[in-house]
């Protein structure tokens, strides 16, 4: 039962973060940019340390309860943090996930070390 209530608690909060990011699309479209994907700490190279800035630079403990452990892992355990950037440019990676992108000339895309 517990893998179905993480896996129901993740889209869930999967969701809230779309409903989230919405007015986000508004912000931009008024000022003729565009949504990079949302990344959070942990996920590809953005590493999970860069948690504890996100935490003190918005005071989220103090302003929501949420907190972070030594490890930077959130308490309640189903919490996010992302960011999203804004572009000029009108490509639609923030629509497909970079992950999944195969455009070779998108300036977006991370050049080989």
């Amino acid at each position: 039962m517990l893998p179905v209530i993480q896996a129901v608690a993740a889209a869930y909060t999967e969701s809230y973060a779309d409903e989230a990011q919405r007015p986000l699309e508004g912000y931009a479209q008024e000022r003729g940019l565009y949504l990079r994907p949302r990344y959070s700490p942990g996920y590809g190279d953005f590493a999970l340390h860069y948690q504890r800035f996100l935490f003190d630079a918005l005071e989220i403990s103090k302003r929501i309860g949420v907190t972070l452990t030594e490890d930077f892992i959130m308490i309640p355990f189903k919490s996010v943090t992302a960011v999203i950037g804004l572009s000029s440019d009108p490509s639609l990676c923030h629509i497909n996930k970079c992950m999944t992108c195969t455009a070779k000339n998108c300036p977006f895309r991370k050049e080989a070390e």
